[in-house]
């Protein structure tokens, strides 16, 4: 037997099984469980970004001028990638995604100029699309993807 309980002021529903097999949760397509979805989504384009903030505070290859440049942009960066997923969540997960790849291989010992080209240019054609709607974002990832090229790799 199984009993249900609906909250009030909730679209889940909670199901427990008499027989001891626990609590299983439904949320309802769309609505909260939507909401979840997204926040989760988000979630991981700021482990992201922090994981790429991570990379530049322990590079050795960095000067302290270009590190400190690096992670107020990568701020900034987090801020708008955040506003960016709430409608085109695929296409900040593919900025966040060049930007890591750009900041890896610019911050590599030893470094394969090919890959930053491409990955840079990844990350300026990724940001390019939203220069009338978000020209912040692309602002700041054209200045992320100087900075990594002129590098000196």
């Amino acid at each position: 037997m199984v009993d249900v309980v609906d909250a009030p002021g909730c679209s889940a529903r909670l199901a427990a099984s008499r027989a001891g097999l626990g609590w299983k949760m439904e949320l309802p397509a769309g609505g909260k469980s939507g909401m979840l979805e997204r926040k989760g989504r988000i979630a991981m384009l700021q482990e992201t970004i922090s994981s790429i903030e991570g990379r530049i505070r322990n590079a050795g290859t960095l000067g302290e001028a270009q590190r400190a440049e690096l992670l107020r942009l990568m701020g900034q960066l987090k801020g708008e990638i955040t506003e960016l997923s709430k409608t085109h969540h695929e296409q900040a997960e593919s900025i966040a995604s060049f930007t890591e790849l750009s900041a890896r291989e610019a911050t590599r010992q030893s470094g394969n100029p090919e890959v930053l080209r491409h990955s840079i240019g990844g990350l300026r054609s990724s940001a390019a699309e939203f220069e009338t709607s978000h020209p912040r974002l692309t602002e700041i990832a054209n200045r992320i993807a100087s900075l990594l090229a002129n590098m000196g790799i």
